[in-house]
């Protein structure tokens, strides 16, 4: 309604102006215009959704899979595996935090549900060229590959898998 409001503004003003406003307006303004290109945002949005999907749903159900004893795990070391410490690091940078330390992981553990929905309640929007070079040397790591790391820890490999997933959507 609000849109062929306008419409008809601008034919107002048109004749009155004696048509001096570009046609290029009329057709800019028509609500069918307006439509499809927002059926096109959408569908260009579905797309993006669909290929992070794809990409990240083999770590997702793994992480899925992490117990809160897993957690627990982890969390009761002082001084853990350099591995383990490297992939939450960079599961931290993944998620966007700047302090990436051992005790940053640690906090970020202390609560297995909410630990869980940071990584579900990632946007695949923050994927770019900068988070994949701050990722590069995590994933280049032959230490912390998913099956490396998943002989430290279960909780870890789903980790890793969730960070190399992170890093291939970012370089797409």
């Amino acid at each position: 309604k609000v849109i062929v409001a306008v419409v008809r503004q601008t034919e107002t003003i048109q004749k009155g102006a004696g048509n001096i406003l570009p046609a290029a307006v009329d057709m800019a303004l028509t609500e069918e215009n307006l439509k499809a290109l927002a059926s096109s945002a959408g569908d260009a949005l579905e797309v993006v959704a669909k290929d992070w999907d794809s990409v990240s749903s083999t770590a997702y159900d793994e992480l899925g899979k992490v117990k809160k004893g897993d957690l627990t795990e982890l969390k009761s070391y002082s001084k853990p595996h350099a591995a383990v410490q490297k992939i939450m690091a960079a599961a931290l940078t993944a998620l966007g935090q700047s302090d990436t330390s051992w005790g940053a992981a640690k906090k970020k553990m202390a609560d297995h549900a909410t630990y869980m929905k940071s990584f579900k309640g990632f946007s695949p929007a923050a994927c770019d060229a900068r988070l994949a070079a701050r990722l590069k040397p995590y994933v280049e790591d032959p230490c912390l590959s998913p099956e490396e790391i998943g002989k430290v820890s279960k909780a870890c490999r789903a980790v890793s898998m969730w960070v190399h997933a992170v890093y291939q959507y970012s370089i797409q």
